[in-house]
C-alpha cells in the first residue's frame, strides 16, 4: 500500500527516537501513551481512541471508569503535548519525522519536517458506551508497527480546496491558567500580550500582561469591577480598558504599566457583560470604539478625541439589529473593520474609511463573529466565524474579495484574534464548552443521573408528550443539529442536517409526530417542522426579521415563536395551515409555551427577569416568578400544575436549585440543588410530562486559553 509521505517505518524510528530522548527518559507512562495511541492508529484502530478506552489501557483504570469524575487521560494528554513539543524544539530538532498529538482528541498525527502537518482524519464524537474489558496487552516500545495512517490525496485534496494555503499554520499554547483568559492584545513591540482574566479564583475580571517568554502574568488592575478590552496604547506603556460606570455605562479607563492612578478617556453607552474593543490611532489622539445614543438601540461605531471629548459617529446600521462593534483600525489608519449583528447569531463583517463615508462588506455568511484583526499589509483581515460549522474558526479575508482561507482546525474554537506587528503571529482564544443533560428526580427519590453527554456542547433537553423520548442540541459532529434519544440517553440519533448554522431549542407537537426548531441557514433565524421519524425540514417563516424559539399550541394547530420584526422582541402566533401570524406580546416577549389545557401562555423575556403569563386568548400579562435571570430564559418549564424553573444561588458548591411552584396553590418548594453550573442562554431545562423529572444541561467543563499561531 502506498504510505504516503511518511512510512510506517520511519514512524517506528521516530517513536524509538522519542523514547530514549532525555525528554521522556523518566516519562515511562506518557512513553506508553504515545505508543499505545500510535499503535492503535497504524493498526487502523484509530476510530476507538477515545478518553474511556485510554483510561482502560493505558491508564489501568476500571471498565466501569467515568472520565468526567477523574479526568487521567485529559491530563495526561497535556503533559504528552508538552513534552513534544519540548523534545521537537531540543533534541528532535532535527528528526526527519514528527509525532504530535493535536487539541481536542487522542489521534495522533505525522508530518515529515519540512512538509506541511497533515492530520489524522477526524473522527465524529459519539456519545461513549461502557466499555466492554479487554484482554490488556503489555505496550512493548520495541514492538513492530505496521499499516498506514495518512492518506496524501487528502491532503492534497485539502490544499486544493484552499488555493491560498500554500503553507499552513503551525500552533502553541500560551496560556493554560484555570478559569476564561480571552481578548488577547499583542503590545506595540510585539514582546508581550495584555489579555483579560479572571485569575486563579475566576472571582473578579481584571486586566493582565504577560511577556512571551514568561511563564505567568502579571496583575494590571485590582479593583472589585470587572474590566475587559484591554487595548495598547501606541506608547507601549498604558493600556486602555473598560469598567462598568453606571447602568448601561461604560468608562474606558488607561492603566500605566509601572503602576499609579488610572485615568478616564471616556465613557460610553454600552453593555458591561459584552463590551467594544477599543482600537487607538498611531499618535494615539483618537479612540475608535462603538457605543449606543440611547438604551435599547442599536451599537454604532464612533471616533473619540480624549483631549477634548468631541466624538463622531461613524456609521448608521439598520433599525432592529443589535448595530455595530468590535472596530478595528487597520495599520496605515485608513480602514475600520467591524462587525454588524443582525441578531445574537448573525454577523457579517464590513470596513469603513476611518474618517467615515461608505461601507463595504467583507463577508457575506451571516455566521456568529467573535474577534477581527488586521494583517501587517492592510490586505487580508483575519476573522474569527462560524462559516461552514458550529464552532469559530479563524479565517483570512482579503479585502479585494478573493475566496477566504481556514486557519486553525475545525476542532479548535478560536476567537478574538490579534496580529504580533512585529511578526505576524496570531493570539487567540480557544474556548472550550462540555455540558451534558442529567436527569432529576424531583421527588427526590434517585440522584442526579447523567443521560446525554458528548466532549462538547449538549443542551435544549425535551421530553416528548408521552415521555418515552428526549431530543437535544449538540455539536458533537461540529455542527449544531438536533437529535433525538431514548428517556434513558440510548440510541441517539441526528435528526437534521444543517451543517453549519445555529440551530436549536425543539419542541415536540403535541401528538409527539413532529419537532418546530429554529436555524439559519440563510442568515437569519427561521422556524422550521421535521418530522420526529426523521425527513427533510419544513420552513414556516419567511420574514426577513429573526423567528426564535417555537413552541406548538396545546391542539397543534400554530406554533409561537419570538420575533424581532417589530424592532423588539414579541411572542407571534402563526397558524400552520393557512392565515398570518398574529402578534400576541406588546411589552417584550421571549420563549413562550401554552400551557397543556390551552388556557394560558407563559413566557420569559430577554431584557428583564422573570416569568410571565397572559390568556391565551389575549388580555392582561402577569409575572408568575420574579426571580428567573435573564440568562435563564431557557430554564423552565411547565408539567400540569407544576411550574419547575431554576434558580441561581451564587455559592460555588450549590450554584443552582430547582424550583417547583404548584400554580394552583401558588406555594414554591425547593426540589434539588446542582452540583455543576446550569448552562446559561440556551435552552436549559427540560420536565417531563408527569412533574416528576427535570431535564437538566449543566456545564461539566468550561474556560478559554490563549494559542499563539505562526505561519512557517
Amino acid at each position: 500500500m502506498d504510505q504516503g509521505p511518511v512510512t510506517a517505518d520511519q514512524i517506528r524510528e521516530e517513536l524509538l527516537r522519542i523514547a530514549e530522548s532525555p525528554i521522556f527518559e523518566d516519562a515511562d507512562r506518557l512513553q506508553r501513551f504515545l505508543l499505545f495511541i500510535v499503535d492503535e492508529t497504524l493498526d487502523g484502530r484509530g476510530s476507538r481512541l477515545k478518553e474511556s478506552v485510554v483510561g482502560v489501557e493505558v491508564f489501568d483504570r476500571e471498565p466501569s471508569y467515568d472520565p468526567k469524575v477523574d479526568p487521567i487521560v485529559r491530563v495526561q494528554a497535556r503533559r504528552l503535548r508538552s513534552k513534544l513539543e519540548t523534545y521537537y524544539e531540543g533534541p528532535g530538532q532535527y528528526s526527519p519525522v514528527r509525532i504530535l498529538l493535536p487539541k481536542g482528541g487522542y489521534l495522533p498525527a505525522f508530518e515529515l519536517a519540512a512538509a506541511p502537518k497533515i492530520a489524522a482524519p477526524e473522527i465524529p464524537v459519539a456519545p461513549e458506551q461502557p466499555i466492554a474489558p479487554q484482554s490488556r496487552r503489555p505496550v512493548n516500545r520495541t514492538v513492530v508497527l505496521a499499516g498506514a495512517v495518512l492518506v496524501l490525496s487528502s491532503a492534497i485534496l485539502l490544499l486544493s480546496r484552499h488555493p491560498n494555503s500554500s503553507v499552513l499554520p503551525t500552533e502553541r499554547l500560551f496560556t493554560t491558567h484555570a478559569g476564561y483568559q480571552t481578548t488577547p492584545s499583542f503590545s506595540p513591540d510585539g514582546t508581550s500580550l495584555a489579555f483579560a482574566w479572571g485569575g486563579e479564583d475566576n472571582d473578579n475580571i481584571d486586566i493582565y500582561v504577560q511577556k512571551l517568554d514568561a511563564d505567568s502574568p502579571r496583575r494590571i488592575t485590582d479593583s472589585a469591577a470587572e474590566e475587559k478590552s484591554p487595548a495598547w496604547l501606541p506608547d507601549g506603556q498604558h493600556i486602555a480598558f473598560t469598567r462598568a460606570s453606571g447602568p448601561g455605562r461604560l468608562a474606558i479607563l488607561i492603566a500605566s504599566l509601572s503602576g499609579g492612578d488610572q485615568r478616564q478617556a471616556a465613557e460610553i453607552q454600552a453593555d458591561a457583560q459584552d463590551p467594544p474593543s477599543l482600537s487607538w490611532s498611531s499618535d494615539g489622539k483618537k479612540l475608535y470604539t462603538s457605543e449606543r445614543t440611547a438604551p435599547g438601540a442599536p451599537m454604532h461605531l464612533v471616533v473619540i478625541s480624549p483631549e477634548g471629548g468631541e466624538r463622531v459617529p461613524l456609521t448608521s446600521p439598520p433599525a432592529g439589529g443589535a448595530g455595530d462593534d468590535q472596530a478595528v483600525l487597520s495599520p496605515d489608519g485608513k480602514w475600520l473593520a467591524f462587525r454588524r449583528r443582525a441578531e445574537a447569531s448573525v454577523h457579517d463583517v464590513y470596513i469603513v474609511p476611518s474618517a467615515g463615508g461608505p461601507e463595504r462588506a467583507i463577508t457575506r455568511d451571516h455566521a456568529g463573529i467573535v474577534g477581527i484583526a488586521w494583517t501587517r499589509d492592510n490586505r487580508n483581515l483575519i476573522i474569527s466565524s462560524r462559516r461552514q460549522a458550529s464552532l469559530q474558526s479563524l479565517w483570512r479575508f482579503p479585502v479585494d474579495g478573493q475566496a477566504p482561507t481556514r486557519l486553525t482546525d475545525a476542532a479548535v474554537a478560536a476567537s478574538y484574534p490579534s496580529i504580533n506587528p512585529h511578526d505576524g503571529t496570531i493570539a487567540f482564544a480557544s474556548r472550550f464548552l462540555d455540558s451534558n443533560i442529567y436527569r432529576i428526580d424531583l421527588a427526590g427519590d434517585a440522584p442526579p443521573h447523567r443521560i446525554i453527554e458528548s466532549n462538547l456542547l449538549d443542551s435544549s433537553p425535551h421530553y416528548s408528550p408521552d415521555g418515552r423520548r428526549i431530543c437535544f442540541r449538540s455539536n458533537r459532529t461540529g455542527n449544531d443539529e438536533l437529535w433525538v434519544a431514548d428517556s434513558d440517553g440510548h440510541a441517539a440519533t441526528r435528526l437534521t442536517h444543517f451543517g453549519g448554522p445555529v440551530t436549536g431549542n425543539a419542541r415536540w407537537s403535541p401528538d409527539g409526530q413532529f419537532l418546530a426548531l429554529d436555524s439559519r441557514p440563510l442568515g437569519n433565524a427561521d422556524v422550521f417542522i421535521v418530522p420526529a421519524a426523521g425527513g427533510e425540514p419544513s420552513q414556516i417563516t419567511h420574514e426577513p426579521s429573526n423567528e426564535v424559539l417555537p413552541s406548538f399550541s396545546a391542539d397543534g394547530q400554530s406554533v409561537y415563536y419570538a420575533s424581532d420584526r417589530t424592532g423588539t422582541w414579541q411572542i407571534f402566533k402563526q397558524p400552520l395551515h393557512g392565515g398570518e401570524p398574529k402578534q400576541i406580546t406588546q411589552a417584550g416577549g421571549f420563549a413562550p409555551l401554552e400551557s397543556s389545557d390551552g388556557k394560558s401562555l407563559y413566557f420569559a423575556r430577554n431584557d428583564i427577569n422573570g416569568i410571565y403569563r397572559m390568556p391565551a386568548a389575549g388580555g392582561a400579562v402577569e409575572r408568575v416568578v420574579e426571580s428567573l435571570p435573564v440568562s435563564l430564559w431557557g430554564g423552565w418549564g411547565l408539567a400540569g400544575d407544576q411550574l419547575v424553573y431554576l434558580s441561581l444561588t451564587g455559592k460555588r458548591e450549590s450554584p443552582a436549585e430547582l424550583q417547583v411552584l404548584s400554580l394552583s396553590t401558588g406555594k414554591t418548594r425547593t426540589a434539588a440543588s446542582l452540583q455543576l453550573r446550569p448552562l446559561l442562554f440556551d435552552g436549559t431545562l427540560g420536565v417531563s410530562p408527569d412533574g416528576r423529572y427535570a431535564l437538566v444541561a449543566e456545564v461539566e467543563r468550561a474556560g478559554s486559553e490563549i494559542h499563539l499561531l505562526s505561519e512557517r
